[in-house]
């Protein structure tokens, strides 16, 4: 009964989080320090399983610390959870340079310009190629009945929207996940 009780009350706090479009506190911040936070704050259970390429010279960002904090929570979790007991999560930032480009896709992404990348990868089972339009749906999961609430992936796209950025996935079946988070850069 606590177990679910416990269930119950992450699940209300996933869907509140969801929900409000809470006003962020966004200030001028460097990426490289957020992550550093958050590694800090990871129970040695996870941080073994936790590496970092963090880029020297990051530009700064206009960016809330707990909502990426929040992302990334939800993101490693996902990873760990898919890579079962093995693996390594790898959380990778580096500035990018977004450059004009004549692919259709390049519609749907950021216009060009200055950016500082996020990335969250892992070695996991990775996402089919027919599921990926669905993983930022509220309440779509992957994972068993009762282990999880389908909505980490929709606020993690909610929570860099809000900050102005952009979250992509690469992924397939059996060579697990790469998230990509761009965040305007301020120059």
């Amino acid at each position: 009964a606590r177990l679910a009780g416990e269930r119950g009350a992450k699940l209300v706090r996933d869907m509140l989080s969801f929900a409000q479009r809470t006003r962020l506190n966004r200030v001028d911040a460097d990426l490289n320090l957020i992550v550093a936070g958050f590694a800090d704050r990871q129970p040695a259970t996870c941080a073994e399983r936790l590496a970092f390429d963090l880029r020297d010279g990051l530009w700064p960002v206009s960016v809330d610390a707990k909502a990426v904090d929040e992302i990334l929570k939800n993101l490693v979790e996902n990873a760990l959870d898919a890579m079962g007991r093995e693996g390594t999560v790898v959380i990778r930032t580096e500035n990018v340079q977004k450059l004009m480009t004549e692919e259709p896709t390049a519609l749907q992404g950021p216009p060009p310009g200055s950016y500082v990348r996020l990335s969250v990868v892992d070695t996991g089972a990775g996402i089919p190629r027919e599921r990926i339009s669905q993983i930022f749906d509220p309440f779509y999961t992957t994972k068993p009945v009762g282990s999880g609430t389908g909505l980490g992936l929709s606020i993690v796209q909610g929570l860099t929207h809000q900050m102005g950025g952009t979250v992509t996935v690469v992924s397939e079946t059996d060579n697990g996940s790469t998230f990509r988070l761009l965040f305007p850069a301020i120059k």
